[in-house]
């Protein structure tokens, strides 16, 4: 049996709904089936994430339905991936629930894609570690990309490095080592071997958390609180910090399958195909991401290349392929001028939300 978290933060306007390859389950909705496809039964299912984003929890949960019980600790502010799993500790402590070696427990993202065969051949690799030790996955890269954390493997699967987010050279150097891997950013663990882990290096942050507050119990689904007030006191940095990087038990284990955490617009591309020839044509054009999510109007290019190209209803972003990262610097801004003028339009708040949506798929917010 295994307990599985999944960790949301705070996704921006209308991500959590988002269905990006034109099925019937948005990203969360699809992590969270993962619970029923595991080969170990899932006994439970956590869910953290900030209180901004309950309504959208709970539709999906009424959605999916579930056979599990369920917990969902609100976040009252986004503090990373650190101080969420130390209210995941808090939790089992609070309320002297099981932190046994038995007790396995398996940390997913909420918007990753990613192969349940490998995830689960992944996991069987791991039954004698887990008892002591703090397993990650890691992927074999298949190019050198910056905008994921690399993990390169030491002596009997310890971790012996984490590189965050490389230059492009040094991508390219790492990529040739068959002992670096990308960090996947899923976790498996016992819960008794992480409530150690935070004891001996972060006492002062599971103190900082205090008490969390029951509310909202029903026969499948717990509601738990965090105290605003004490919450924010907590450093902003995430597990890997915090932990990770710091603990002697780290371990690798390869994931050797399909996996994106949405960290490219090539990744979605590649992914994403029912949108790929949506109601779009082609002239004389060139590695030109196209997605169209607004399938009454046609998009059509001609003579162009290496742009990406998003339709929507309200709103059409053209980029180019090299410059999509710029976007984040002008959802700041649109972000800003929205918040300092009253008068903003409803379209350039349809932008805003937009450019953040695009944001969200490119870098985790957590």
């Amino acid at each position: 049996m295994v307990v599985v978290v999944v960790l949301c933060g705070e996704m921006v306007p209308n991500k959590l709904q988002l269905s990006m390859f034109g099925e019937k389950y948005n990203l969360l909705e699809e992590t969270l089936l993962r619970t029923q496809q595991l080969d170990q039964p899932c006994s439970r299912l956590i869910i953290i994430c900030n209180q901004k984003n309950q309504a959208d929890i709970n539709q999906s949960l009424l959605k999916l339905e579930l056979n599990v019980p369920i917990t969902v600790i609100l976040e009252p502010l986004s503090k990373n991936t650190g101080p969420a799993l130390g209210c995941l500790v808090r939790y089992f402590e609070q309320y002297q629930l099981t932190l046994s070696d038995d007790q396995e427990c398996l940390v997913l993202p909420s918007d990753h894609v990613l192969s349940m065969e490998s995830l689960n051949r992944s996991m069987g690799l791991c039954s004698q570690l887990i008892k002591s030790k703090i397993v990650t996955f890691g992927v074999t890269p298949s190019y050198p990309e910056v905008d994921y954390g690399y993990i390169i493997e030491g002596d009997n699967q310890q971790i012996k490095q984490f590189i965050e987010k490389p230059c492009y050279d040094m991508a390219k150097q790492l990529i040739l080592n068959p002992r670096c891997y990308w960090n996947s950013g899923i976790y498996y663990f016992s819960l008794a071997a992480i409530a150690q882990e935070y004891h001996i290096l972060q006492p002062s942050l599971l103190e900082t958390i205090g008490f969390l507050k029951l509310d909202g119990e029903t026969s499948k689904t717990l509601e738990v609180h965090v105290n605003r007030q004490l919450y924010q006191g907590c450093s902003s940095r995430s597990f890997d910090k915090l932990i990770m990087e710091q603990t002697v038990n780290g371990c690798v284990v390869p994931f050797r399958g399909l996996w994106s955490d949405i960290g490219s617009w090539g990744e979605i591309y590649q992914v994403s195909e029912p949108y790929k020839s949506l109601n779009c044509t082609e002239y004389k054009a060139s590695n030109c991401h196209l997605f169209n999510y607004y399938s009454k109007q046609k998009v059509v290019v001609v003579g162009v290349d290496n742009l990406c190209i998003l339709n929507t209803k309200d709103v059409v972003v053209v980029s180019q392929l090299s410059a999509v990262d710029k976007v984040k610097q002008f959802a700041k801004m649109s972000e800003h001028q929205s918040k300092s003028n009253r008068y903003t339009d409803m379209l350039g708040i349809n932008i805003m939300v937009l450019l953040m949506i695009m944001i969200s798929m490119i870098h985790y917010i957590g």
